[in-house]
């Protein structure tokens, strides 16, 4: 059973983000702990692929990868973006790299955010 303690420190991590440290969020299917880390990405392309090193060592598996854009005029951006003329903006990710690949000229998001969420092949 789990103490008052245990379910508020899992309460505020899934709530927290760090871009210099991964976070213990809970536990995947197999019992692992799930982390998660949040990558700055900087300025998305022109209709190119952009690929960032995570640096996070000894990932299992990539549960998740969720992300957010701003650009200059304010706008904020879901990622993956799903636009309806087809123009789609996509994330990938392997245990080295996030690629955000675009298909419409989106040089004006110059704030971008990708979190992962994995576990570890050391745990």
């Amino acid at each position: 059973i789990p103490t008052c303690e245990t379910v508020k420190e899992y309460a505020d991590n899934l709530n927290n983000y760090s871009l210099e440290n991964e976070i213990k969020i809970g536990k995947w299917i197999d019992g692992k702990p799930i982390y998660k880390k949040t990558i700055n990405f900087g300025t998305l392309l022109n209709r190119a692929e952009k690929t960032v090193d995570h640096n996070i060592p000894d990932i299992d598996f990539i549960i998740k990868i969720d992300g957010i854009t701003k650009a200059t005029t304010g706008q904020s951006l879901p990622l993956p973006y799903l636009s309806l003329y087809g123009e789609n903006t996509t994330i990938q990710a392997t245990n080295r790299c996030i690629i955000i690949d675009t298909e419409a000229n989106m040089s004006a998001y110059t704030q971008t955010y990708i979190t992962l969420y994995y576990t570890k092949t050391t745990d």
